[in-house]
């Protein structure tokens, strides 16, 4: 083998291993890939209690840790500041802290779930993106916690965010990161460049709404989806040209979910609305939706689902689990009892489904039947922010703690 060839191994080894260990962490809002699935190994049996390594007292607030390499960030609220910190990922020694005045004033409908933050950070290529609960859209260096820029979009609008707060979480796409911004009048899906924060495209919606936008490749073509108030659409990532669009209204505009993509099929829920599959099409320039199927034995409220072989597993609003055929939408199974919201994490064959109650369940992705395997406490206190999961750890974000425990190689 010439130095030349052995070179190219070498270098294609550190890409995958590189590749690797960024699948292993949990970078963003719902996982490696923003579909609430673990880059981890299922033990061959679940223990009925998980030893817990630490508990740190960070603030209030549902946004959720994510983890890259050593380091766990967590975002949260403190009086009237917004806090993120970096603690290490196995002692939750904290590394370093960045807070800010975040003065927010609740709407009284939702005071029970306090004022954030609810956008949960994005990790990328050694920064941190954080989009807090009145839209100020920071950017750190991860190492050293250094604000490398920073926008206040409360200057741009006379309120920022949906009714009961900002939650929408960064997305990466390329060299841009993205989020949807504005009132509940008026809006704009944006895209800034994530190195300088310069805005590099604005396209404006009916404001935004409580989901994250993910990016997917649909009827060939990359494109960022997303919900806004009362819209289901699609843009193009480098312009944000508007591709196709559909209503999707739910009652008081409450659209929650973050969409999940199979093949050219997206499949999306909401407050009192059935789960339905849209399939987008192309012919020449044009681009359409159209409802495939539609199911109201699965209305899903604020628990995006996961896929796994050809089903899609989700919490229906009257705190049943619901398995569907994700072709048809046939209903396979609905079983246990779980309460208005759940954290939902497939890990290879099974499921991770942690309600607001603080009690997480192991069920069996599995289309036959409900299949429980264990029940475990991970908090005597309300979970409201999603679960994070990397190999050997599982991290909860509790009314005020963050709490970290070992899982079961």
């Amino acid at each position: 083998m010439t130095q030349r060839q052995v070179q190219l191994v070498v270098g294609i080894a550190v890409c995958l291993m590189a590749a690797s260990s960024a699948e292993a962490d949990w970078p963003q809002w719902r996982g490696p890939k923003r579909d609430g699935v673990a880059a981890v190994s299922q033990p061959r049996q679940w223990p009925q209690q998980l030893r817990r390594l630490f508990s740190v007292e960070v603030g209030e607030g549902h946004s959720a840790p994510v983890v890259s390499g050593d380091r766990v960030v967590v975002f949260s609220r403190v009086g009237e500041d917004e806090v993120v910190r970096a603690l290490h990922a196995r002692t939750g020694e904290e590394i370093w802290k960045d807070s800010y005045p975040a003065p927010y004033t609740m709407d009284p409908a939702a005071t029970a779930h306090g004022k954030g933050p609810k956008a949960t950070p994005t990790i990328h290529d050694g920064r941190v993106y954080t989009h807090g609960m009145s839209c100020v859209f920071t950017c750190y260096d991860l190492l050293s916690g250094k604000v490398l820029w920073r926008h206040e979009f409360i200057k741009r609008y006379q309120a920022t965010g949906p009714q009961y707060g900002t939650a929408a979480s960064p997305l990466i796409e390329g060299d841009l990161v993205l989020t949807v911004i504005g009132d509940a009048k008026q809006g704009h899906v944006i895209a800034l460049d994530r190195k300088s924060g310069e805005i590099r495209w604005r396209t404006p919606c009916d404001g935004p709404a409580y989901g994250s936008p993910i990016a997917a490749d649909l009827a060939g073509t990359r494109q960022i989806v997303t919900l806004t108030r009362n819209t289901l659409s699609g843009l193009e990532p480098t312009r944000g040209r508007l591709l196709w669009q559909t209503r999707f209204h739910t009652a008081y505009e409450q659209n929650c979910l973050t969409p999940t993509v199979q093949g050219d099929r997206i499949f999306i829920s909401g407050y009192m609305r059935p789960t339905a599959a849209y399939r987008i099409s192309r012919s020449g320039a044009r681009y359409d939706v159209a409802e495939e199927w539609r199911n109201d034995r699965l209305k899903m409220y604020m628990s995006s689902p996961v896929l796994h072989r050809d089903h899609l597993f989700g919490l229906d609003q009257t705190g049943k689990f619901v398995c569907l055929d994700a072709k048809t939408g046939n209903v396979r199974w609905t079983g246990g009892e779980f309460g208005e919201y759940a954290s939902i994490i497939r890990v290879q064959d099974d499921l991770l489904i942690c309600d607001e109650g603080g009690e997480m369940a192991v069920v069996a992705a599995d289309p036959e039947a409900y299949q429980e395997k264990a029940r475990i406490r991970v908090s005597d206190q309300p979970i409201w922010a999603h679960l994070a999961v990397v190999p050997g750890m599982l991290y909860a974000k509790d009314r005020t703690r963050l709490l970290a425990y070992e899982l079961p190689r």
